[in-house]
C-alpha cells in the first residue's frame, strides 16, 4: 500500500463517518439483510464504518406524473401503506424502528444528543429520521407533533413538487416561495426543536427560511451540490451556503453525477472545495442521496466506497482535521447541537 493511501485510511478510521441523506426505506428492503441491490443496508453500513446515517422519508414523486404509488406497489408495499403520503411516511418509520429492533443492538434510532453519544460510545450505528417534503402532514400542522413522537427529527417542507407550505427547487416551480402556512410550519418546528432541511426549497422559499425571522431554527442542507462549482437549478447558492453556516448548520455534498457536473469523484472534490471556501470546511459534510434514484460517481458503487473519499479529500489538499470533519465529525457536531439534549 502506498504511504499516502495508508494515511488516508487512518484518517477514515478516526472519523465518525456520517451521511446526511439516504432514501433506502422507500425500496422496502429488509435493512438487516445484506443486499446486492441499491446502496445501503445495515451490514454494508457496518462494513463501511458508518456511525451515523440519516434516513429520509419521501412520500411524493415527480412533477406532473408523481409515480410513487406505482413504484411502491412494484416494491411490494402493503396496499394500506400505499394509500397516501401520510400512510407512506408511517410505514417507512415503522419499518426502520422494526429493523433497529431486529439488529441485535447494532443499530438504534437517535432521537436526542444523549442517545447519539450513547450509540457512538457503544459502537452502535445511529439512525436519524427525517421527512423529505411535508406532504404527510396533509395540511395539518398539528400532526407534526405525532411524527416528532415517532422519532422524526428533521423535515424539508417541500421535495420535488410544491405543496401548501413551500415552493421547491424543481424548475417548474422555482418561483414559489414560503406560504403563510409554511411560516406557521417553521414556527412549530422551532417550538418542537425540529431541524429544518432546505435541500429542495425554491430560492425564494430558502431566502425566507434563512432570514432572521427564523433565527434559532437549526438548519442544514442534507444533500446538495453548489452553484459555484456547477451552476444548476438544484444546487445551493453561495449566499445560502453562507447563511446556513452562520446558523451553525452543514452543507452536505451529494454523491450524484448530475448535480456534481461530472461522472467521477473529482466532481465531489470540486463541490466540497467550493463549499469549504465560501462557508468554511467545518460546515461541510457528505449527503450521499444513496438509494435516491441518482447515479453516484463511477468510483462509488455503494456505501462501502465512502472510504475512497478520504483519499480524494487528502489528495485535494484537505488536512487530517478537515478530512475527518467532512467525513462525519462536522455532521455529528451539528446533530449534537441541533437534536434535543435528552
Amino acid at each position: 500500500m502506498h504511504p499516502d493511501d495508508a494515511l488516508a485510511n487512518e484518517w477514515y478510521a478516526c472519523a465518525p463517518v456520517a451521511d446526511a441523506h439516504a432514501d433506502s426505506l422507500l425500496w422496502n428492503r429488509d435493512l438487516c439483510k445484506k443486499s446486492n441491490e441499491g446502496h445501503v443496508d445495515f451490514p454494508r453500513l457496518r462494513e463501511a464504518g458508518v456511525r451515523v446515517q440519516l434516513f429520509t422519508i419521501p412520500t411524493r414523486g415527480y412533477p406532473l406524473v408523481d409515480g410513487i404509488g406505482w413504484f411502491c406497489a412494484r416494491r411490494g408495499w402493503p396496499r394500506d401503506a400505499n394509500r397516501s403520503p401520510r400512510s407512506r411516511a408511517l410505514y417507512q418509520i415503522e419499518m426502520l424502528h422494526n429493523a433497529c429492533a431486529r439488529s441485535a443492538g447494532e443499530v438504534a434510532v437517535a432521537r436526542t444528543a444523549a442517545e447519539l453519544d450513547t450509540n457512538l460510545e457503544a459502537g452502535r450505528l445511529s439512525a436519524v429520521i427525517g421527512i423529505e417534503g411535508a406532504y404527510p402532514l396533509e395540511g395539518n400542522i398539528q400532526s407534526l407533533e405525532e411524527f416528532y413522537d415517532l422519532g422524526v427529527r428533521f423535515l424539508g417542507p417541500s421535495h420535488l413538487i410544491p405543496n401548501e407550505f413551500a415552493g421547491c427547487s424543481t424548475w417548474l416551480y422555482k418561483d414559489r416561495g414560503l406560504s403563510a402556512m409554511g411560516r406557521e410550519l417553521l414556527q412549530e418546528m422551532r417550538s418542537l426543536n425540529l431541524i429544518l432541511d432546505v435541500a429542495h426549497a425554491s430560492k425564494s422559499a430558502a431566502d425566507e427560511m434563512l432570514s432572521s425571522a427564523f433565527d434559532g431554527l437549526f438548519t442544514f442542507n442534507s444533500h446538495t451540490g453548489v452553484c459555484g462549482a456547477t451552476p444548476l437549478w438544484r444546487n445551493l447558492s453561495d449566499e445560502h451556503a453562507r447563511a446556513i453556516a452562520r446558523r451553525g448548520g452543514v452543507i452536505a455534498i451529494v454523491l450524484a453525477r448530475y448535480y456534481l457536473g461530472e461522472p467521477g469523484v473529482a466532481g465531489f472534490l470540486k463541490h466540497v472545495a467550493h463549499a469549504a471556501a465560501v462557508a468554511g470546511a467545518g460546515n461541510v459534510a457528505i449527503g450521499s442521496d444513496f438509494d435516491g434514484f441518482v447515479r453516484p460517481p463511477r468510483e462509488i458503487h455503494d456505501v462501502r466506497d465512502l472510504r475512497k473519499l478520504a483519499d480524494v479529500l487528502k489528495g485535494g489538499g484537505f488536512g487530517r482535521g478537515d478530512t475527518i470533519g467532512i467525513l462525519g465529525a462536522n455532521l455529528v457536531a451539528f446533530l449534537r447541537r441541533a437534536l434535543p439534549p435528552v
